[in-house]
């Protein structure tokens, strides 16, 4: 796909896709995928990590359970996208909204954490891939039973 023939509305789908893919791959407890999709990816403005270090970092980060699922399903809504003028390069922000079901809880299943995503993606060949997120956590709610104790302290320092 050439600046002449930037196709916004295909674009906007393909990058669509990706913001979709990581929840889901979160969701099935699939941390391989979710390193697959942030290669090379910097996480809130740090050095780009390799696939191998994203997966051993929601490995560690993510609590999961005897079906080897964290019980959880993320929402994404609100999804804005901007492109640069030459369509090389695009922005993002989207809400996001995690729910789990656990049996600790009353009712079982509950809001967990609400924020926005903030992702900078580049056109390569026909496709798209990420180069930059950031999370911004703007609600938390009952977090034990979905990341680990250091994370747990982490957000709720932040708050």
């Amino acid at each position: 796909m050439s600046d002449e023939t930037f196709d916004r509305a295909l674009a906007r789908e393909q990058i669509t896709r990706l913001l979709l893919s990581y929840p889901e791959a979160v969701d099935r407890g699939d941390f391989a995928a979710v390193g697959r999709l942030f290669d090379g990816v910097r996480l809130s403005g740090g050095e780009p990590m390799t696939a191998e270090q994203f997966e051993a970092l929601w490995r560690k980060v993510v609590l999961t359970y005897d079906d080897g699922l964290p019980c959880t399903k993320h929402v994404v809504t609100n999804i804005d996208i901007t492109f640069d003028d030459g369509g090389r390069a695009a922005k993002s922000r989207a809400y996001y909204t995690v729910l789990q079901a656990r049996p600790e809880f009353e009712p079982p299943i509950q809001v967990i954490i609400a924020g926005t995503y903030h992702d900078v993606f580049q056109r390569e060949g026909d496709g798209w891939r990420w180069t930059e997120r950031s999370e911004q956590a703007d609600l938390l709610g009952d977090l034990r039973y979905h990341v680990d104790a250091e994370t747990l302290e982490q957000l709720h320092a932040g708050h």
